[in-house]
This record gives C-alpha cells, structure tokens and sequence, in this order.
C-alpha cells in the first residue's frame, strides 16, 4: 500500500510511515519525522532534559517496582542503595539518564550494588569471571598506545 508524506509529499510504502494509535498510520514518513525531531530537540534544548529527566525518574519507578520484588528490597532499601551511590553508577561513578540497574551475585544472590546498563552489561558480557577480566585487562595493556 501506498501513502504520501504530508511533508516530503513523496509517494512512499507504509513500512515507511509509523504506526499511529489504533492501528492508523502517521501522516509523515519516518525519514521527514526524523529529520524535524532533531531540529525541535536542537531549538528546545531545556524542554528535551526536563522531558528525559522526568522519563528517567518515572522509568527508574518502573523499574524499582519489578527489581523490588525481584530481589527482595524495599523501597526503602532502593532509595538508601541510591543515595550512598550519590544517583551514580558503583562502577564508573557515572550518572546515568537511565534506570540504575540492581547488581547481584548469580551465585549466592546477594545485592552488590546499582550500576549503569554499560558496567551491568560489562559484568554479564564476562560471565562474572574475575579471571576472564583480568585476561582483558592484561591485553588492554599489552595493546597501549603509549
């Protein structure tokens, strides 16, 4: 099927377009959607972080829902968690837009601490395995720009 761009006013397939609500589609394609987002978030610099950082705190509620009954805490336990941490990773001592994730052992289930997706991932990626971390750091090393 077939729909023309209320912008570009090309001809284009619907894979082109988003889905709207209730299955309708959006009168412009993906491409010109894109294009006129980024000049609205380059033009509202201060609406644009006001908007991710009210998104960060409503998806870091989201999340603390599910990890608190997860792994046992409280809401209480989440809050204490993030204010030792200052709001910032354990790991790389960033602030993240994101949720902070609840680190755990695998093994013994025992809560670490809260950490960015990237350090999160990072810990996963390497299977929790100290030695396979040390390996990477040996060859991190190795391969130095000096």
């Amino acid at each position: 099927m077939i729909k023309i761009c209320s912008v570009c006013k090309e001809a284009k397939d619907l894979k082109d377009f988003s889905k709207h609500r209730r299955d309708r589609f959006q009168s412009r394609c993906k491409q010109c959607a894109s294009k006129l987002n980024k000049i609205w978030r380059q033009e509202n610099p201060d609406r644009v972080k006001k908007t991710y950082k009210n998104w960060s705190e409503k998806n870091r509620d989201c999340v603390r829902k599910h990890q608190l009954k997860k792994y046992g805490l409280s809401n209480d336990d989440y809050n204490k968690m993030f204010e030792v941490q200052n709001g910032k990773c354990a790991i790389c001592n960033k602030t993240s837009e994101k949720k902070l994730s609840v680190d755990h052992c695998h093994d013994s289930g025992k809560i670490r601490g809260l950490l960015c997706d990237r350090c999160n991932h990072g810990l996963g990626n390497f299977k929790e395995n100290i030695n396979f971390m040390f390996k990477a750091i040996e060859y991190l090393e190795c391969h130095r720009k000096v």
